[in-house]
């Protein structure tokens, strides 16, 4: 957070736990009423993502949206719902990934598998999108209900699948300005859930005007982005320890 405390949340812990700098232990606030996936700083305030326990409970969309503003130990607004609900099979398809960062005053999102991104403003608002894929993205197919099932006459297998899409896994923001996009796809090694999300490639937008500046930018085999900031830091080695973190830095030729 702004102030230096960092926000520590599980799915299996209905609270947000606030440590110090220093990581000892703070506070621990409650959050009735919402099962809590991950948080973003957002100037001095929260992002949740989080989801009503009815939604855990009856299996059904949450109405309010997926990201709530937390000011002050309440949620002011709500946004956002996952158009991936009415997409048979396509919520199981994205390695547990979405793509989702704050910048200025605003959140970005999208799911993992379709452009744009959304942009939702301090007051909650949905007030444009940013994002085009490449030639190169190729987009995960429609799929029919039931085509997965152990009863489908189909007989189809997620390994015919896997690997064979690509996603956005995450949006970092890097020095302030520029919006970059991580590309992936679904490690053919791994073709039954829990799937693995390899990093493959980035484009890079103005965060301001939305142009995109560059795109399919190879990254090096096996690494993950890890964030972004001042640079963007990527795990050279996600598997083998020691662990190395490389800090890429926009270059612009002249």
């Amino acid at each position: 957070m702004s102030s230096g405390r960092i926000v520590v949340v599980s799915w299996r812990n209905p609270g947000l736990t606030y440590l110090t700098s220093e990581l000892a232990r703070d506070t621990i606030v409650p959050l009735n009423g919402y099962v809590v996936f991950d948080v973003l700083s957002f100037g001095s305030d929260l992002v949740l993502e989080a989801v009503g326990e009815g939604f855990l409970a009856e299996g059904r969309a949450d109405e309010n949206g997926h990201y709530h503003r937390y000011v002050d130990g309440g949620v002011v607004w709500s946004n956002w719902q996952s158009p991936l609900f009415d997409k048979p099979y396509w919520g199981g398809l994205t390695g547990g990934t979405r793509g989702v960062t704050t910048a200025g005053d605003s959140l970005f999102v999208m799911t993992a598998l379709l452009y744009p991104a959304t942009i939702i403003d301090a007051s909650g608002d949905s007030v444009g999108t940013i994002g085009t894929p490449s030639s190169s993205f190729r987009q995960i197919p429609e799929i029919e209900p039931g085509a997965y099932s152990s009863f489908s006459p189909q007989g189809q297998d997620f390994g015919d699948l896997v690997g064979a899409f690509d996603l956005v896994p995450r949006i970092d923001v890097v020095e302030s300005n520029h919006m970059v996009f991580t590309l992936g796809t679904l490690d053919e090694a791994m073709p039954y859930p829990p799937f693995r999300v390899l990093h493959t490639r980035l484009e890079v937008y103005d965060r301001h005007t939305g142009v995109k500046l560059f795109e399919d930018v190879p990254l090096p085999a096996g690494v993950k982005v890890l964030g972004g900031g001042r640079y963007l830091y990527v795990l050279q080695n996600p598997d083998i320890p020691p662990w190395r973190i490389a800090k890429y830095r926009l270059r612009v030729a002249d």
